[in-house]
């Protein structure tokens, strides 16, 4: 495996009118590889409706760079298309309702034995309104310097770890700012994306610690934020047995 230069998690390109219209969860950036492997699979995403409003989800994959040889193939709801290069769209809708997600996206990417780098873009759209979507870019590395060029920087802030998750009691969030926050907020959602707690964050980094027993039993979603900026989302489980 060879070295990985300027890796930028949550590289991605949106065009939306209001807000975001997913969110990704288990999503990776940078897959690598060698050319003896016949296949590198990108498996275990979540993609969460981040909208207020049920929608017709469409799925589509842009070829931005891609090494002449390697072909890849992305699947969503239950049609997967062929093994290809360039652009291609999803036949399949999947309606999700606010907060709702999807774990039926998963990619294959071949190297068909040639190092090289490829970068994929998969974007999520609305069926009704193909103006509005969500882009994010994969980059498959074979045997070669994976180096990532990003549109948007949005990694300023992360969630390093939440523990343990699912939480019953006592629970713990790491967190980091790359400077310290003006208006840092650490903030938990439920599954309807209505805000449940808020958390004041005046430190460059730190652990939050929050009691489990002031939620009730199910899956919420807890953002680092700072100026109103949301820097990244991850899932948390609540569970009362």
């Amino acid at each position: 495996m060879k070295r990985i230069l300027s890796i930028i998690a949550f590289v991605f390109a949106a065009s939306l009118t209001q807000g975001q219209l997913v969110t990704l969860y288990n999503n990776e950036n940078i897959y690598t590889g060698t050319v003896s492997d016949s296949q590198i699979d990108v498996t275990g995403w979540e993609v969460v409706n981040a909208t207020d409003q049920t929608i017709d989800f469409g799925c589509k994959r842009v070829g931005i760079q891609e090494t002449p040889g390697h072909t890849s193939q992305f699947c969503w709801g239950i049609i997967c298309s062929p093994f290809g290069t360039g652009n291609a769209t999803s036949s399949e809708i999947v309606p999700l309702a606010p907060g709702a997600y999807s774990n039926t996206f998963y990619a294959h990417f071949r190297p068909n034995g040639i190092a090289g780098q490829t970068v994929i873009r998969y974007c999520w759209f609305d069926a009704n309104n193909t103006s509005t979507e969500f882009c994010y870019d994969v980059n498959y590395c074979v045997d070669s310097e994976c180096i990532v060029s990003v549109s948007e920087k949005v990694a300023d802030a992360q969630i390093s770890s939440i523990s343990p998750n699912p939480v019953s009691s006592l629970g713990n969030i790491t967190y980091q700012f790359q400077s310290v926050p003006h208006q840092g907020k650490m903030i938990f959602y439920n599954a309807l994306g209505e805000m449940v707690k808020e958390i004041t964050l005046n430190k460059k980094s730190g652990v939050v610690i929050f009691d489990g027993s002031e939620f009730e039993s199910g899956i919420y979603f807890c953002s680092i934020q700072d100026g109103g900026k949301v820097f990244e989302t991850k899932k948390l489980v609540i569970s009362h047995q």
